[in-house]
């Protein structure tokens, strides 16, 4: 047929990037949101034990894929009250530019 078996790497690569760009538009929507003061926010307990935990699983494989370890130390985390879902974007947000710019080999730990 003339056309080239995909490569599942690249396919891979592109899938992860446009998910990265999603949530930037995600995250763009959100600050217009905010900026406008219609940004609604839904607070109520958030277990942050739970919270962290949760980041983390959501960045692991980009992590080991990066060579960093990833790894969550709560004792007795406390409960906040808070919107999960703003502050689990946020908390994402930070540890997902700590896996980016963290070298091969580093560490990146999630602790309350």
């Amino acid at each position: 047929d003339g056309l080239a078996d995909p490569d599942p790497a690249f396919v891979d690569s592109l899938l992860e990037e446009a998910v990265q760009l999603q949530h930037i538009i995600d995250d763009l929507q959100d600050l217009a949101a905010a900026d406008a003061g219609v940004l609604r926010l839904h607070p109520e307990p958030v277990p942050v034990e739970e919270l962290l935990g949760q980041v983390a699983a959501a960045h692991q494989a980009r992590a080991e894929t990066a060579g960093v370890t990833l790894t969550v130390v709560a004792g007795a985390a406390p409960v906040l009250h808070a919107d999960p879902v703003r502050l689990r974007q946020a908390v994402g947000n930070l540890v997902s530019n700590a896996v980016r710019h963290t070298p091969a080999g580093g560490k990146v730990t999630l602790r309350a």
